[in-house]
């Protein structure tokens, strides 16, 4: 009697404890292929999406330099980004590089703090080392994502701006559907993360609105990037709605599926760190050019032309609020693609879109996809073909930079 009676007390707890197991597999499947480095990236992309606050680079950035200084501190590969000192003797890399991300991580988006618990203690379960190597680990991790997050409180992200409300004269940008001024010209003023400073690559000003090149890229953004256009293809349609996504979300997540366990942690947060160091920075002085110029939009420009017949033409894909030039999705495919093709080749991967759920598309090369980037925000009637060719030049120009200068091999 008494064994049955402890079977039927035990039954349940078993159930129970099968069910909880069952759960928590079910959370880490979906970190299955990943290395820490690439787990903390996917989770910070989650927590940027779920706040509804886009940072255009910059928090991706500050997690990927803490993780690097941190691996690196131990390792010590690589010249230091910005943490000269080094770790105690003994520290984990792994758990180092696990504390850095989860110090940011909690520091960015604190209310998604439960989120970034398990992901933590999930990480920390896969280390095979002493205790005391991984508690050293995490301290000096920590130490060194919060010198990296101080040096970032003063980077000018939360200056008061004075609002820009553009103006009514010919090629000057205005507001777009009722809005009163641009959206984050703060961003025109960060400090950046790799180059000296955002006038270090910034392009010379758009052609003149009397100018052939002008004229011809108005005439190409009439027929092709309208909502209705007999000149686009069902092709470019597509591509242009597909890649009208995150630009810095979709090249960091390609990153993801060649950033895996095969991957060291060194190499891991090495890639990450000057890959979104450059996207970064192109994105940021792509920013100082749109706020520097103030150049008007395709659908702005189309409207108020006097030789337009088209005073109710509309854009395929949504105008954003803020200057034309230089092209943003250009400017850091250009970056990711120059990194990436640095350490990957031009091999052939597929991704797949925010935009458009469930579908996805093959590229032959990372070449290939910034190409299509340049061509999809064309199609999609947002920017003139000259923005395009000028943003990628320019983020091209600034991850050969990044890739030249920061985060080189030591000389033993």
């Amino acid at each position: 009697m008494m064994k049955k009676k402890r079977w039927k007390v035990i039954c349940p707890a078993v159930i129970i404890a099968a069910g909880l197991i069952l759960v928590w597999k079910l959370y880490i499947w979906q970190y299955r292929k990943l290395n820490t480095v690439s787990n903390w990236n996917a989770a910070l992309e989650q927590a940027e999406i779920n706040s509804d606050v886009p940072t255009y680079g910059r928090s991706a950035a500050i997690l990927n330099v803490a993780i690097f200084d941190a691996v690196n501190g131990i390792r010590r590969q690589y010249k230091p980004y910005k943490i000269t000192s080094t770790a105690p003797v003994g520290a984990n890399a792994e758990s180092a590089a696990d504390e850095a991300a989860y110090t940011v991580a909690i520091s960015l988006y604190p209310d998604q703090k439960s989120t970034f618990n398990k992901l933590l203690f999930f990480d920390l379960s896969r280390i095979s080392a002493n205790p005391i190597s991984i508690f050293l680990g995490m301290n000096w991790g920590r130490y060194v994502a919060n010198e990296i997050l101080e040096w970032r409180k003063n980077d000018n992200l939360n200056e008061a701006i004075a609002p820009y409300v553009g103006s009514n004269k010919a090629g000057k940008w205005r507001p777009v559907d009722g809005e009163e001024s641009g959206d984050h010209p703060e961003h025109a003023d960060l400090v950046t993360f790799g180059v000296k400073y955002a006038n270090q690559f910034l392009p010379g000003p758009p052609p003149s609105i009397t100018s052939v090149t002008y004229k011809n890229d108005l005439d190409l953004s009439r027929k092709f990037g309208g909502i209705i256009s007999k000149c686009r293809t069902e092709e470019q349609t597509a591509n242009a709605q597909f890649l009208s996504d995150n630009i810095y979300y979709r090249w960091n997540r390609i990153a993801r599926n060649f950033v895996n366990d095969h991957v060291s942690i060194e190499d891991s947060a090495r890639i990450f760190a000057i890959l979104d160091i450059a996207t970064s920075d192109a994105g940021i002085t792509t920013w100082k050019a749109k706020y520097t110029y103030g150049f008007w939009r395709p659908e702005t420009a189309i409207i108020n032309d006097d030789n337009s017949e088209d005073r109710n033409w509309s854009p395929l894909i949504f105008t954003p609020n803020h200057p034309e030039y230089v092209c943003n999705h250009c400017s850091v495919s250009g970056a990711a693609s120059t990194v990436l093709t640095h350490f990957f080749g031009n091999t052939k991967f597929s991704d797949s879109s925010m935009a458009v759920p469930g579908q996805t598309q093959a590229y032959s090369s990372f070449t290939a996809l910034e190409n299509d980037v340049e061509d999809a925000r064309l199609y999609g009637g947002v920017h003139f073909r000259n923005s395009t060719v000028v943003g990628d030049t320019l983020g091209r120009r600034i991850g050969q930079y990044i890739l030249a200068n920061k985060l080189t091999p030591r000389r033993h």
